[in-house]
C-alpha cells in the first residue's frame, strides 16, 4: 500500500509540473452522471495526496483496533486458549534454547488462558531465577501457589531457588513446610540432604537418613 501510494505521488508530480514546466496552469475535470467538478491541477494533486494519506491513516487505525480486539478478553474462550497454547509452545521452545526473557515473555502469556496455568508461572518462575529477577520470579510462584494441587512444588521450587542464591534460612524455612520424612518424594528428600549438609544440622540429617 505505501509503495503504491509512493508510486502515485510521484506520478501525480510529474504531471503536476508538467504544465507548469511548459507555461501552462493546467486544469482537471470530471464528470458522473450529472455531477461535474472542473479545479484547477495543482489543487486537484494536492486533494488526491491528502485524500490518500487520510486512508493510509484509516487503514493504520483499522489493524490497530483489530490488534487490540484480538488480544481482549473478550474474544471467545476457544481462541484464547488456542493463543495460549501458541504462547505456551513457544515458551517451552525458549526454554530449552535457554532463552530466558523470551521464555519468561511466552509463558507469562501462556498462563492468563491456559489449561495448566501452575505449569506456565512455574516455567515463567525459572526463567525470571536465571535473569536474577527474584521480585518477577516470587511474584509468579505466588500465582501458581494460589492454583490447585501446585503448592507443594511451589514449595520445593522456592527451596531450591533459595539454596541456590545461599539464602539458606529462608531455604530451610520453605523446607520445613514440607515436613521431610520417609514418606516425602525424592526431590524434597535430596533438598532436605544437602540443606542439612549445607546448614551443619546434623541432628536433622540423622534423622532423615534412614528414609
Amino acid at each position: 500500500m505505501i509503495r503504491v501510494l509512493i508510486y502515485l505521488v510521484i506520478i501525480l508530480a510529474g504531471a503536476c509540473l508538467s504544465p507548469l514546466l511548459a507555461g501552462k496552469t493546467g486544469y482537471v475535470y470530471i464528470a458522473f452522471l450529472d455531477w461535474q467538478l472542473e479545479t484547477n491541477l495543482l489543487f486537484a494533486v494536492m486533494a488526491l495526496i491528502i485524500f490518500f494519506a487520510l486512508l493510509q491513516l484509516l487503514e493504520w487505525l483499522l489493524v490497530t483496533v483489530l490488534n487490540l480486539v484480538l488480544s481482549s478478553r473478550y474474544l471467545p474462550r476457544r481462541w484464547r486458549r488456542n493463543a495460549a497454547r501458541k504462547h505456551t509452545l513457544t515458551g517451552a521452545l525458549a526454554l530449552a534454547e535457554e532463552d530466558w526473557p523470551a521464555a519468561e515473555k511466552a509463558m507469562q502469556k501462556g498462563a492468563e488462558a491456559g489449561e495448566l496455568p501452575a505449569l506456565n508461572y512455574l516455567a515463567a518462575a525459572r526463567a525470571a531465577q536465571r535473569q536474577f529477577k527474584n521480585e518477577e520470579r516470587d511474584e509468579y510462584l505466588n500465582k501458581a501457589a494460589q492454583l490447585p494441587l501446585a503448592t507443594q512444588a511451589v514449595t520445593t521450587t522456592r527451596v531450591r531457588y533459595y539454596m541456590q542464591q545461599g539464602e539458606l534460612e529462608k531455604a530451610r524455612e520453605q523446607l520445613d513446610k514440607l515436613q521431610p520424612s520417609s514418606k516425602s518424594k525424592a526431590p524434597v528428600l535430596q533438598l532436605a540432604l544437602e540443606l542439612y549438609q549445607s546448614q551443619l544440622d546434623w541432628q536433622a540429617l540423622k534423622l532423615l537418613l534412614p528414609a
